[in-house]
């Protein structure tokens, strides 16, 4: 179980604390933070995955996996909105950077096809290269944040540069590692949010719970 515990932040400028002593528990399942712009959202999921703290910036709190400290990386990454990834390396490379063995290697190569991004192993990343969309990125940024087996997999608006066909595919592809694993997603996307099938937590709301 992740556990969140009296999580408070504020940043400088503002009148009043994003979170304030805030706690609340995750299990293995998928869940989609909501809420209206600025409540705090993709500010929650960067002290999940312990994102160095910006100027102005103040939190504090504890998270937890199963009663210990999370291991950056190993039992948590987080797939930004920028979805930055290794422009040197191809896409194959990239799809695989956190491989170790080849049963995984064979399932990366699985989930690649279902997302249509296994003919474009050979083709180079990066906004310079030209060889693949920025929706193609997206999804090997996806691809390589799985690639890790993550215990929690972090993701902020993963499907803003994909069609509403990779949506769905995307959707299912993190609905059924949702069932072993936690996954937390920041969405706008009402047609993600239904085929993942995900629980709500709108962060917006005075009395924050989980809605199925």
């Amino acid at each position: 179980m992740l556990e969140l515990r009296n999580i408070s932040l504020h940043y400088d400028g503002l009148t009043q604390w994003l979170y304030k002593g805030f706690s609340i528990c995750f299990d293995k399942d998928c869940y989609a933070l909501i809420g209206r712009s600025g409540c705090g959202k993709s500010s929650l999921l960067r002290m999940m995955d312990d994102v160095p703290r910006t100027k102005g910036e103040h939190r504090s709190g504890t998270v937890t996996l199963d009663g210990k400290k999370l291991v950056i990386g190993h039992d948590v990454v987080m797939v930004f909105q920028d979805y930055p990834l290794y422009y040197w390396l191809n896409v194959e490379r990239n799809a695989k950077f956190g491989v170790h063995t080849a049963a995984d290697g064979e399932w990366i190569d699985s989930l690649a096809e279902r997302l249509d991004i296994k003919d474009h192993y050979k083709k180079r990343c990066g906004p310079f290269a030209g060889q693949i969309s920025g929706g193609q990125q997206q999804r090997v940024a996806v691809l390589q944040a799985m690639s890790f087996r993550p215990k929690v997999l972090l993701l902020d608006e993963p499907t803003s540069a994909l069609d509403e066909h990779n949506t769905l595919i995307l959707a299912r592809v993190l609905r059924e590692y949702g069932e072993d694993n936690t996954v937390i997603c920041v969405t706008h996307d009402d047609v993600f949010l239904k085929e993942l099938g995900a629980k709500h937590i709108n962060l917006g709301e005075e009395s924050v719970r989980i809605r199925a």
